[in-house]
């Protein structure tokens, strides 16, 4: 919140509190005092405690109401700063840095954790039939669909396009695989958009810590080849990485055409 938007706030509240003040000195003292000339000293003790209590009742309810309303304004400024704008999943920035982290935890515990990267096949031949507001709905139901099959220490991510990761943390063994062959099952049933029911499927790949590499960026890269490994195989299937991360490799992944 701006200061400018604290001084009207402020302003306006003592602004209020005076006026709700003189307007009750100016009712009720009069009226007292010619109902009850002998006990007015008393009244008027009375409703002044009365009316500090209710007054500072009510601007401590404002003010709380105030604070609020401002942190609810906070969280929704930090969640679209690490939030994608279309599905809700998190953004690539905020998935690198959550999958460094996790990255650290794993070397830090001796544990493994897995990198999944989910392409949508055929999804430009989609946007260019039906138009992008049909493909966002695509999207849209896609990140629904993955958020439904992730365990609560899994996290998701839409890295830009028709481009999804998730990490699995911990993987114990084969966890990554287990989710992957989840999505390839959920995903045997068509979307359904706005009652069109559109058909999907996935090129998936994996990456393993610290089969795969030891650094956020690896993992990442890694499963990214293998994503492109099965798309120059016949799309709809997955494959894990190789260790070999090297620029021939990097140079030879590219997208067959029609995605």
């Amino acid at each position: 919140m701006s200061r400018g938007a604290k001084v009207n706030h402020s302003t306006k509240i003592s602004v209020t509190f005076l006026l709700v003040s003189l307007a009750w000195i100016g009712m009720t003292d009069p009226l007292c005092a010619a109902l009850f000339p002998e006990a007015f000293p008393t009244i008027s003790l009375f409703k002044g405690w009365f009316f500090a209590s209710a007054a500072a009742l009510a601007i401590k309810l404002e003010l709380s109401a105030e604070e609020w309303r401002r942190a609810k304004a906070e969280a929704r400024l930090k969640d679209s700063a690490i939030r994608d704008s279309l599905t809700g999943l998190l953004n690539r920035r905020a998935f690198e840095s959550h999958l460094e982290a996790a990255v650290e935890r794993a070397r830090r515990s001796g544990g493994r954790l897995g990198v999944a990267f989910i392409d949508l096949d055929n999804f430009k031949a989609a946007n260019d039939m039906f138009g992008h507001a049909f493909g966002d709905a695509v999207l849209q139901a896609v990140a629904t669909r993955l958020r439904g099959l992730l365990r609560s220490a899994d996290v998701a991510a839409r890295l830009g396009g028709d481009e999804f990761a998730v990490v699995v943390e911990p993987d114990n063994g084969d966890s990554v695989e287990k989710l992957v062959h989840r999505l390839h099952a959920a995903f045997r049933e068509p979307v359904n958009i706005k009652g069109f029911f559109y058909p999907i499927t996935l090129s998936i790949g994996i990456a393993h810590y610290p089969d795969h590499g030891d650094l956020a960026e690896q993992l990442l890269r890694s499963a990214d080849m293998a994503m492109y490994r099965v798309k120059r195989g016949g799309r709809n299937g997955f494959a894990v990485g190789t260790v070999e991360l090297d620029a021939v490799n990097l140079a030879a992944a590219t997208v067959p055409t029609g995605n």
